[in-house]
C-alpha cells in the first residue's frame, strides 16, 4: 500500500463507530470492531463550512475586493436606504420610549392625596388651630421598630421609679429613727425636763415667799419700771416693796435671789425669748424632716403617675420622612403619597397658655382609601389617645 494513500472515514451504519480505512476499499463490506455486525465503507457526505469559517479561509485579495465593493456604494439607491434606515431606527426608538411611559403608567403605583386640619378644643370648648407646625410622612413599619425596641427602656425606668417610690415610702415610716430625728427629739426631751425641774423649783420658793406673808415686786433699775418676774440679771433687782412691815427681810432676800436666778435659767437673753419658744422651734424641726420625707414620696409618686409621655416614648426618635409639609395660618395641610404602603402621620405642636406650655404628640395611621382622605389632628388622636394602637403602654399627658 502507498505511503500517499488516502485515507478516509465513515460511521458505522449499525453503531456510528467511527471506522478509518483506505479510499480504494469504498464499497466493500467489512465486519465492525465495536459491534461485530456487518456495515459497508462509504465515502462520508460533505458537509460545508460555516459561513465565518468560510471567510477566514478567504484569501486576502478577496478580502480586499469585498471592502472595494462596499465602500464603492455610494450611489444614490444606497444613499436613499441609509436614510430610510436611519428614519427607521428614529421610529422604533420613539416607539419603544411611549411603550415604556405606558408601561411605567400602568405598573406606577398609584397616589393619594389628603388634607386635613391640625386644632385643639380647650375645657372652654374653643377651637385653637395650630399653625406652621410639621407634619410628616413616615413609613409605619419603621415607626412600629422604633416604639418596640424602645418599649424596653420605659419598663426598665417605670421600674426604677417604682422601687425609688417604695424605698421612700420606707423610710418615711421609719422617719422617727432618722439621725436628725433623734437628735432633736432628745434635745426637746431634755428641755422638758430642765424646764420642768426649773418651773417646779420657781413654784416651791413662791410658796415658800407666800408663806412668810411677802408681796414682792421686782424692779429693773436700768429700766426704770416695775416687772413682775423674769428678772434679766438677779443681781440687778432688787425688793421694792413688801406687803407688811416687819417681814424678816433676812429669810426673804435669799429666797428672792434664788427666784430670779430660776427665772433668768428659764429665760435666757440673747437666745431663745423663753422656753416655750424654744420648744416650738424644735417642734417645728422635727415637723420639716417629717414634710420633707412626705413630699419626697408625693414628688415619686407623681413622677411615676407622670410617666412616660410621648416625649418619653419618642427620644431619639430620627426616622426617615418620606415627605413633609406645614400647616397654615388656619392649620390645615394636604399631602401626597402611594397608596400600596402603609404610612403614618407624624406631627408635634405646643401652645403658651398662662399657666406655662402645653405639648401635644400625635402618631396617626395615614389613609389609604381616597374616601377617607382627610384626617383632623385633634383631642381625639394625641398620642395619649393612641386610637390606632402604636404604644403597648398608653403616654400620659405631659404637664
Amino acid at each position: 500500500m502507498s505511503e500517499n494513500a488516502e485515507y478516509l472515514k465513515c460511521p458505522c451504519d449499525h453503531c456510528s463507530q467511527k471506522l478509518e480505512f483506505p479510499a480504494e476499499g469504498v464499497g466493500a463490506e467489512v465486519q465492525c470492531p465495536a459491534c461485530g455486525m456487518t456495515t459497508r465503507l462509504h465515502r462520508p457526505a460533505y458537509i460545508p463550512l460555516p459561513p465565518t469559517i468560510q471567510m477566514r479561509q478567504a484569501t486576502v485579495p478577496e478580502r480586499e475586493k469585498k471592502k472595494a465593493k462596499f465602500a464603492g456604494s455610494d450611489s444614490l439607491p444606497m444613499k436613499r436606504w441609509t436614510r430610510l434606515g436611519w428614519l427607521v431606527s428614529v421610529k422604533m426608538a420613539v416607539a419603544l420610549v411611549v411603550a415604556c411611559s405606558l408601561i411605567y403608567a400602568v405598573l406606577k403605583p398609584k397616589e393619594i392625596t389628603i388634607s386635613g386640619q391640625v386644632f385643639i378644643v380647650t375645657k372652654r370648648a374653643e377651637n385653637i388651630k395650630l399653625g406652621a407646625v410639621e407634619v410628616s410622612l413616615i413609613e409605619k413599619k419603621r415607626v412600629t421598630e422604633f416604639l418596640r425596641a424602645r418599649q424596653a427602656a420605659i419598663e426598665s425606668e417605670i421600674d426604677i421609679r417604682q422601687i425609688a417610690l417604695a424605698t421612700a415610702k420606707k423610710e418615711l415610716a421609719l422617719i422617727t429613727n432618722n439621725d436628725e430625728y433623734v437628735k432633736i427629739e432628745s434635745q426637746l426631751d431634755a428641755l422638758t425636763r430642765t424646764n420642768s425641774s426649773l418651773i417646779e423649783k420657781e413654784k416651791q420658793l413662791e410658796r415658800q415667799l407666800e408663806a412668810l406673808g411677802v408681796f414682792y415686786i421686782l424692779t429693773d433699775p436700768f429700766g426704770d419700771r416695775a416687772v413682775p418676774g423674769y428678772p434679766r440679771n438677779p443681781d440687778a433687782f432688787q425688793i421694792s416693796r413688801l406687803r407688811e412691815d416687819g417681814v424678816d427681810l433676812a429669810k426673804a432676800r435669799p429666797l428672792f435671789k434664788q427666784l430670779a436666778e430660776v427665772l433668768n435659767a428659764l429665760h435666757q437673753p440673747g437666745q431663745i425669748e423663753n422656753a416655750a419658744d424654744q420648744e416650738k422651734a424644735l417642734l417645728r424641726q422635727l415637723k420639716e424632716i417629717q414634710q420633707r420625707g412626705e413630699s419626697k414620696v408625693a414628688n415619686l409618686r407623681k413622677s411615676l403617675d407622670r410617666f412616660p409621655t410621648a416625649d418619653d416614648y419618642l427620644s431619639g426618635f430620627c426616622p426617615v420622612v418620606l415627605k413633609k409639609t406645614i400647616t397654615d395660618a388656619d392649620g390645615r395641610f394636604s399631602v401626597s403619597y402611594p397608596r400600596n404602603n402603609a404610612f403614618t402621620l407624624f406631627a408635634r405642636a405646643q401652645r403658651t397658655v398662662i399657666n406655662g406650655t402645653e405639648k401635644y404628640c400625635w402618631l396617626v395611621d395615614a389613609p389609604t382609601i381616597p374616601e377617607t382622605a382627610q384626617v383632623f389632628l385633634s383631642n381625639n388622636n394625641l398620642a395619649p389617645v393612641d386610637p390606632d394602637h402604636y404604644f403597648k403602654l398608653k403616654p400620659k399627658e405631659a404637664e
